[in-house]
């Protein structure tokens, strides 16, 4: 049974129903002009039976998640969609299959869901932040991640007419104020190394890059600090800046793995399987014990 107060609170979000035969491609039918600006997003649950999702702006569309119906924790993605566009000051488009009570799904969602402040089940303990070895240089020896728009002139300029460049143009814009993380195991942080070095994106696990560094952090004593940011796309983010200790746990780069140059070529599968190995091999989780120091 649904309580008031989540109807309340339903009908407090700001969100439009897309119309009968709207799609993301299309203009915005909520203006007289067709126009988005930066006032709007969307999310939408596709009607296909999968386990993926993308992100970005597609045709005269705005900036949109579109979702498989297989993707996990969905309802969770919405709210944490809903809270984080509206505190930007976006209105969400939601765009659902027809046999989906937009309303309902809306206020049921809401019903079962956590405080953005605690650590939720689905949760990883461990999160992760590749970069490049230049860019740890940096980073360890100011003892603190910094978003993109903190980082000024030491920020690697991305050719914006590459396929990186244009995305990254039509992000939302204060995407630039937060430090994205990865959960462990995943090679989606190693992806992002790699498309940022081609300008291109790379989506293959055993396409070959160059490596850099592996940061593994504690994500829930992250959460009890009240470090981070849900916006139901990444696994976490932070804003602006996030210093590395208490919660940085471990480094692990590719001169750790390969001090003799032995590896031929690197892949983002290969790298991840090596440096979670030797992370789990150097710390015992459950002690949580600090390996990295400032220097």
């Amino acid at each position: 049974m649904i309580d008031r107060e989540h109807e309340r609170v339903a009908e407090n979000m700001r969100y439009q129903k897309a119309p009968p035969g709207w799609v993301y491609t299309d203009a915005n039918p909520f203006t007289s002009d067709g126009s988005y600006g930066l006032g709007w997003s969307s999310f939408c649950i596709l009607d296909i039976d999968d386990d993926q999702f993308t992100t970005g702006k597609s045709g005269d569309g705005p900036f949109s998640a579109r979702f498989g119906q297989r993707v996990e924790h969905l309802e969770t993605r919405l709210i944490d969609f809903l809270r984080y566009e509206n505190a930007q000051g976006r209105t969400v488009i939601l765009s659902f299959p027809d046999d989906i009570d937009i309303d309902t799904y809306v206020t049921q969602a809401l019903s079962q869901m956590p405080k953005p402040d605690t650590v939720r089940p689905e949760d990883p303990e461990i999160i992760i932040h590749s970069t490049t070895l230049d860019a740890w240089e940096k980073i360890s020896a100011e003892g603190q991640l910094k978003a993109a728009s903190e980082l000024l002139r030491q920020a690697r300029i991305i050719d914006p007419s590459s396929e990186v460049g244009r995305y990254l143009e039509n992000e939302p814009p204060e995407y630039r104020d937060y430090i994205m993380f990865g959960a462990i195991a995943s090679t989606t942080p190693e992806k992002i190394v790699a498309s940022y070095q081609t300008g291109r994106f790379i989506l293959d696990d055993d396409a070959v890059y160059e490596p850099g560094v592996r940061l593994y952090f504690d994500n829930y004593r992250m959460i009890g600090d009240h470090q981070i940011v849900r916006d139901g796309l990444h696994t976490v983010k932070v804003y602006k800046r996030l210093s590395l200790s208490p919660y940085l746990l471990a480094v692990i780069g590719v001169n750790d793995l390969d001090p003799r140059r032995e590896v031929k070529m690197w892949t983002p599968r290969l790298f991840v399987e090596r440096a979670d190995k030797a992370f789990y091999d150097k710390i015992h989780v459950e002690g949580k014990v600090i390996l990295w120091s400032k220097r």
